[in-house]
């Protein structure tokens, strides 16, 4: 008779229990406390649109959502999760071992969770704060304001060592530094053969008037660059079929950055021929025939310009 007795209370105390459970549970997936977060760690955004149930003394997050967040190497089911915690070597198991108890076993020790901490919603597993942190390490910090989820580790995860690779800094540079390659002496030539560049076009107009003569046009455009007398020496030309050579323009240059031209004057400028007269002062720039020379190659700016 006393072992009906006892038989009949512990299934009471089993139905009660989960009874309990399923009324917790049911009181914490409720759209009042349902969110979309963005979760940071670091103040780097590591997750987007995840969801959690937030009630006022608690934060539940899906255990699939937490490991992958943490890039951990576990594999989650909708009723245990199986794999190795963040430092690589510990094994990390969570089994349901009835409806209302579960059981896991980290950091080398094995134990029963009370009824609260891990939830199931939507073939979901749930864990709270507590949980997090016991397990993982993660504490969490909710901002209802932001919507955002803020995580901190104390026990190692993979996605610290990812972060820290990415934030790796490059050694200091100083970009100001004067370069060490050596200067590239290519001096003038008395002569050589120019390159030349040719263009020529052809345009043709034909009427369906026989009486009306059909125009005719050629127009052609070159320029040539190469070293003359010491001097890089550019010409362009162009002209057409009707007019022959319109135009015909030459500039001839030389520039030494040691200002050696010249002798005492230490230039490092002198253009003769088609030039353009750079602005200086209340001079505007103007173009025309003409000697240039100047002494500003090296400052970057004009020093003394002498027009001819």
């Amino acid at each position: 008779m006393r072992l009906i007795i006892k038989i009949v209370a512990v299934a009471l105390l089993v139905l009660t229990t989960v009874r309990v459970f399923a009324d917790f549970g049911s009181a914490v997936f409720v759209d009042d406390n349902y969110m979309i977060v963005d979760v940071g760690y670091k103040r780097q955004l590591i997750g987007e649109g995840i969801e959690l149930y937030a009630t006022h003394d608690d934060v539940y997050l899906a255990l699939a959502d937490l490991v992958a967040l943490l890039e951990l190497n576990i594999a989650v089911n909708n009723n245990d999760a199986k794999g190795v915690a963040g430092d690589g070597v510990t094994d990390f198991q969570l089994i349901n071992t009835n409806e209302a108890t579960w059981q896991v076993s980290y950091d080398n020790k094995v134990e029963s969770l009370a009824t609260g901490d891990i939830l199931t919603h939507d073939d979901r597993i749930y864990i709270n704060q507590r949980l997090a942190l016991a397990w993982f390490g993660a504490g969490m910090e909710l901002d209802f304001s932001e919507s955002t989820l803020s995580l901190s580790l104390t026990k190692p995860a993979p996605i610290e060592a990812r972060i820290a690779r990415q934030n790796r800094s490059s050694p200091s540079q100083n970009y100001l530094e004067e370069s060490k390659l050596p200067l590239f002496q290519q001096p003038y030539a008395w002569g050589e053969v120019p390159s030349l560049d040719f263009r020529m076009g052809y345009i043709a107009t034909r009427y369906e008037d026989k009486n009306i003569k059909a125009n005719r046009a050629s127009y052609y455009s070159g320029r040539t660059i190469g070293d003359l007398l010491a001097m890089s020496t550019e010409t362009f030309f162009s002209g057409n079929r009707d007019d022959g050579l319109k135009a015909v323009s030459v500039r001839m240059d030389r520039y030494d950055d040691s200002r050696n031209l010249l002798g005492p004057l230490r230039l490092s400028q002198v253009s003769l021929g088609d030039i353009t007269h750079p602005s200086v002062g209340g001079i505007s720039s103007t173009y025309g025939r003409g000697l240039l020379i100047g002494n500003d190659i090296n400052q970057g700016g004009v020093a003394e310009i002498f027009e001819m």
